[in-house]
């Protein structure tokens, strides 16, 4: 009963909220004030929650190529990287795993029902303005109720047109070139097709061979060997249309396409590196969102989406009686609506609403006599937040309802779910002129298990509870201007406290080869984050910008046990960023720096699982020629400066020293 009355309430708001379209335009203000905004770059932290953010212009200074390099520079961010331009990137914060966090792409969730996971090196920062990372969740009002479900959430916001004063188009276009083959061409076309309805179109494609050297251990003996099968042929285009109602509404329409091959890597075991892996995909989704002041006080957002995936994977070595040659298909339907209701110039309700559809399809070799059960699983979220904005205190408190409801074509069908997590957040400032601020936040959340975990062939199991995790944060942060050489000064440290229970794990069965998924684990996390930005004057057209990032934790298994008080797999205690940029009108000069401590890549801890510390020096320099309509830029990277020899991932070594070449051309009319 508890279940068919959340649904019934999910489709009972989408109803009111679009009913209120048709009553309401006579409210309405025709047109909208201009108002001029003068600002200068710091950047004052109001959040609530933890929250660490990239621009576009900082994200030139990273020696990044793809959102996956970026979100490295990061606090508490572990990035799981396999190795080369086309190896899996996933991104796991406070060693809470990759499926903790969701990721957002222009407001609205990169679903994976499959795996959980979500490769942020298929997304490269050509078409990217900005990238957020919440510990927690977001405090922004307006989110769908997805942006509520897990532990941390990654949103990445695309470039939207934006004319220079009469101005009715800008074109760009770039080619990047470098090591491993790297050819990356792009083009970007933004046009003003009628006073308020705007187009853009980006475009890319990357090839590489991706073969890179690496030092490998034989015995007593040092060997350097090539990197095989790690070649990459990807394509990606994007359009969008965008617009604003007369009624101060705007809405947006896009679409999304990628396409790759590449060769897959092995892992290096017994000596043995070479690898025919093979794995295609394709992806595809279109979003819709329709944003809309209803009143002073009301305002509704809808949102919808829809994606599609097929990815298929060869391995024509693959040491049973045939070679593996399967499929994996998904379609996802999703709809969401969110309304504020300002119910004083203090207190805010909100009211969120998802219906969510997952359907998988696969073709899998491992065993002939099993049939794919193709799950159909239907998600319905609701969550309700209440803001409290006083002068000196903020409050925000939100209650997320998830019901699933779980159906197969073939065999047993997984558990229906049910759930209420609660979240807690407040910031503080004990100083009316100050921008020092005090902060906290309780958060519940869990993770789905995913269709793998429950109907992979011979290992899944349709019986696992989904994984919770509970987070506790305490913070403060500073931030000041000043009128001398020191532009500004940021500061911000939190300690957090982490738990998981119920965690899903992989366990042998009768043999080595045959693995089944149990609910197992239980991990404690406890660490620090700190972080300092700073911004000297050196010139009236020159400043050195500054920043640096550490992370102590201490991440353990407390599952009774065999690994009971053992340091959980790639969970370093200590980790930092440090990045340093000069810039002089129209030169600028970069160097990051990376570091990873001592960590272990299995749950045993011993010589043969551990592995050692590494760290990078990255350095970058651009010049940018022309001003105003015409601009042409040109960037030289030079990355791992010492060649340094490492591997993130055990047993997948990581490329050495790489140059990167980029020329850049953009024009405005």
């Amino acid at each position: 009963m508890a279940k068919t009355a959340v649904f019934k309430i999910l489709i009972l708001t989408a109803i009111i909220s679009v009913s209120n379209y048709s009553g309401s335009y006579a409210q309405l203000i025709d047109t909208l004030k201009e108002v001029e905004v003068i600002g200068n770059r710091i950047a004052i932290d109001t959040t609530l929650n933890p929250a660490q953010i990239l621009t576009a212009k900082q994200l030139q200074r990273t020696n990044s190529f793809s959102v996956a390099d970026a979100v490295r520079h990061f606090s508490g961010v572990q990035l799981k990287d396999y190795g080369g331009v086309g190896g899996l990137k996933t991104i796991n914060v406070r060693s809470l795993g990759s499926l903790h966090t969701s990721v957002f792409y222009d407001g609205l969730e990169l679903g994976n029902a499959q795996n959980g996971q979500v490769d942020l090196g298929k997304f490269s920062l050509d078409n990217i303005e900005v990238i957020e990372l919440y510990n927690g969740q977001s405090d922004k009002e307006l989110l769908p109720a997805r942006a509520f479900s897990l532990a941390n959430s990654l949103f990445i916001q695309s470039k939207k047109p934006n004319f220079n004063a009469g101005g009715r188009s800008n074109i760009q276009g770039g080619l990047k070139t470098g090591s491993f083959g790297l050819f990356n061409p792009s083009f970007t076309w933004q046009q003003k097709i009628t006073k308020r309805i705007y187009s853009s179109i980006s475009s890319e494609w990357q090839k590489a061979s991706g073969a890179y050297k690496f030092k490998f251990r034989n015995g007593d003996f040092d060997t350097v060997r090539t990197r095989n099968n790690t070649d990459l042929d990807a394509l990606r285009l994007e359009a969008g249309l965008f617009g604003n109602g007369a009624d101060s509404s705007i809405w947006a329409i896009q679409a999304y396409m990628y396409r790759s091959d590449r060769g897959l890597p092995r892992a290096i075991v017994d000596n043995v590196d070479t690898s025919n892996q093979r794995l295609s995909d394709d992806e595809f989704f279109s979003q819709v969102s329709y944003n809309r002041p209803v009143s002073d006080r009301y305002q509704v957002i809808l949102r919808g989406k829809y994606s599609y995936s097929y990815s298929r994977y060869k391995d024509p070595d693959w040491l049973g009686s045939n070679p593996i040659d399967n499929w994996y298909k998904q379609n996802e339907l999703y709809f969401s609506v969110a309304n504020r209701f300002a119910v004083s110039e203090i207190f805010n309700v909100s009211l969120a609403a998802d219906m969510i559809h997952s359907i998988m399809d696969a073709k899998i070799d491992l065993s002939r006599d099993e049939v794919f059960p193709q799950p159909s699983r239907l998600t319905g979220l609701l969550a309700l937040t209440s803001s409290l904005n006083l002068k000196h205190f903020d409050l925000q408190g939100s209650l997320l309802s998830t019901s699933t409801r779980e159906t197969v074509k073939f065999g047993e069908s997984a558990y229906n779910k049910q759930a209420f997590t609660p979240t807690l957040s407040a910031a503080w400032k004990p100083f009316f002129e100050s921008n020092f601020q005090l902060r906290g936040l309780y958060k519940s959340s869990f993770r789905l298990p995913t269709f793998n975990d429950q109907y992979y062939t011979l290992i899944g199991n349709t019986a696992l509870k989904p994984e919770y995790s509970t987070q506790y944060t305490l913070g403060v942060s500073y931030s000041k201007a000043f009128e001398g050489a020191l532009s500004y000064l940021s500061m911000k440290i939190d300690g957090y406290h982490n738990k998981i229970k119920d965690k899903i794990v992989a366990i042998p069965t009768s043999s080595l080869f045959l693995w089944t998924m149990t609910n197992l684990g239980k991990v404690d996390i406890n660490g620090i984050e700190s972080s300092v930005k700073s911004e000297l004057k050196v010139s009236s057209s020159g400043f050195i910008a500054a920043s640096l990032n550490y992370t102590y934790q201490k991440a353990i298994e407390v599952t009774p046990g065999y690994y009971y008080k053992q340091v959980i797999p790639y969970a370093p205690k200590h980790s930092g960023t440090a990045s340093l940029s000069l810039i002089q009108g129209k030169y600028t000069v970069n160097y990051n720096f990376l570091y990873t401590s001592e960590r272990y890549g299995l749950r045993t801890i011993d010589r043969f699982s551990n592995m050692k510390p590494w760290s990078t020096h990255d350095i970058s320099a651009s010049r940018e020629f022309g001003a105003g309509k015409n601009r042409l830029t040109l960037r030289a990277e030079l990355n791992n400066l010492l060649n340094k020899k490492y591997a993130v991932v055990r047993n997948y070594p990581m490329p050495g020293r790489s140059f990167r070449l980029s020329i850049k051309y953009a024009l405005s009319n």
